[in-house]
């Protein structure tokens, strides 16, 4: 299948994708876009990953930020994803975090600015 959309003539460069991006849009994006896309397991979680140009971006979709959804006061943040991106700041140099939700309200607001807080204050 990927051989139909990627014949060697028309494909740029590789794109790594974590399995957790395999049936999703990204995905489908780069292949439309020529992108030879390797499906990994072997990678952290939501990340994409542009091996020729040292690009990594960890795509975390906004309801695994906290423990409980919709985000309280007495949240906690998911230790497991505060773990997956410590070692992504550590794999990669110019890494990037973007933050996924269908529609940014009140509660995703509130998620921007505890990730804010936690990772930009120093």
């Amino acid at each position: 299948e990927e051989a139909a959309l990627c014949d060697t003539n028309k494909c740029s460069s590789l794109v790594i994708l974590n399995q957790s991006l395999a049936e999703s849009e990204t995905h489908q994006l780069l292949r439309f876009q020529h992108y030879r896309v390797r499906v990994s397991t072997g990678t952290l979680p939501h990340t994409c990953i542009f091996p020729q140009s040292s690009v990594a971006f960890m795509m975390v979709p906004v309801t695994e930020v906290f423990t409980a959804w919709p985000p309280s006061e007495a949240s906690e943040t998911n230790s497991q994803l505060a773990q997956w991106l410590a070692r992504f700041c550590e794999l990669h140099q110019r890494c990037y975090v973007l933050l996924c939700a269908p529609m940014f309200g009140i509660d995703e607001q509130k998620v921007l600015s505890a990730l804010q807080q936690q990772h930009l204050n120093t």
